[in-house]
């Protein structure tokens, strides 16, 4: 990682950036029917290339639906996503809000028209090493308008172990494979050379690449369906769909806490934990404050982190797993944007 850049500033990124006076002029413009039928004409697109995935994976995971796609803002918020996994979801904020921040205004890496950025490095936004990203620009009369992702988990990085989680691991240099965002592919093109570099790295190479081209196809799925919307209805018109799904999702969320009884709620789980050769009994300490409009979950009292042991947990893990049972039991009628973060 760069000396000078503070992941953490990344990790902070799950909410919504502020709502600009021209996000604003582009919603207020929408008409009712238009935006119920394109808001579904996105989510359409998203399902259709999260069926991409599985249907061109070779991997079992990618064919189980251990996968997702979705579609950001040109800042990196997630509008609209078709789910396999909610953990996917929430993390592909972080590698998409890295490279603005890190490479928009890089001569020597730089952000342009079919471009393919690639991440499986745990810190940028993954759970493990097994979770891979591959995030495109979506530009159009030369303007970024937009990214896709897609997302899912392979079955090896070349851990000391096979698999993507090795139980023996002391450190994160006993996992594998992991890589910050890099540039894989320039022109809608994959770079040979970066391929080689995974394949290298793992015990299936065969596997790996063809999962890659699987998250391309499906990336292009998205960049080819949204292109023709905006040939269709013109920037102003996608610019306002994507910020009201985000917008809509933060109100519903809001109303949707509300409605639940005030109170603090605790629970403890204890469970064993094997790493460097060693069993230990670990708590996880987890306190939901509902209070008003908002939920805080608090963790503390939860056992310090594993000294040599594998069951160590970057912030936004901690968030993403948050997000599974937030989306799946509380959010389930909401539609899955950033938006429900605020």
């Amino acid at each position: 990682m760069a000396q000078d850049f503070n992941i953490m500033e990344v990790t902070k990124g799950y909410q919504p950036g502020p709502i600009t006076q021209q996000e604003i002029d582009d919603i207020e413009k929408l008409q009712p029917a238009d935006y119920e039928i394109y808001s579904r004409k996105l989510e359409m697109i998203c399902l259709e290339a999260r069926d991409v995935i599985k249907k061109m994976g070779v991997s079992a995971a990618l064919q189980a639906g251990d996968v997702c796609a979705g579609i950001y803002t040109a800042n990196g918020d997630l509008g609209v996503a078709i789910l396999g996994t909610h953990l996917h979801l929430v993390n592909g904020q972080i590698g998409i809000k890295y490279i603005i921040k890190r490479f928009m205004d890089d001569p020597t890496v730089g952000v342009y028209e079919g471009d393919m950025f690639y991440v499986n490095d745990a810190e940028y936004g993954g759970m493990h090493n097994p979770d891979q990203i591959l995030i495109s620009p979506i530009h159009y009369e030369g303007e970024l308008v937009a990214w896709a992702a897609s997302m899912g988990h392979e079955p090896d990085t070349g851990a000391i172990q096979p698999g993507g989680v090795p139980p023996s691991a002391t450190s994160r240099y006993d996992e594998g494979l992991h890589i910050p965002p890099i540039k894989i592919g320039s022109n809608y093109q994959l770079k040979t050379d970066l391929l080689d570099l995974m394949e290298n790295h793992t015990r299936d190479p065969r596997t790996q690449t063809l999962d890659v081209k699987a998250r391309v196809a499906a990336n292009m799925i998205i960049d080819k369906r949204v292109k023709d919307l905006l040939d269709k209805k013109g920037i102003s018109f996608f610019r306002g769909i994507m910020r009201r799904m985000i917008e809509e999702s933060s109100t519903a969320a809001r109303k949707k806490v509300s409605e639940l009884r005030d109170g603090i709620y605790r629970q403890p789980v204890f469970f064993s934990n094997y790493g460097s050769g060693k069993t230990a009994l670990l708590r996880a300490m987890v306190s939901v404050i509902k209070e008003g409009d908002t939920i805080t979950i608090d963790f503390s009292g939860t056992s310090p982190r594993v000294i040599g042991g594998n069951f160590n947990a970057f912030p936004h893990s901690m968030v993403a797993m948050t997000a599974c049972y937030l989306f799946q039991f509380i959010f389930y009628s909401l539609k899955p944007s950033c938006g429900i973060f605020s």
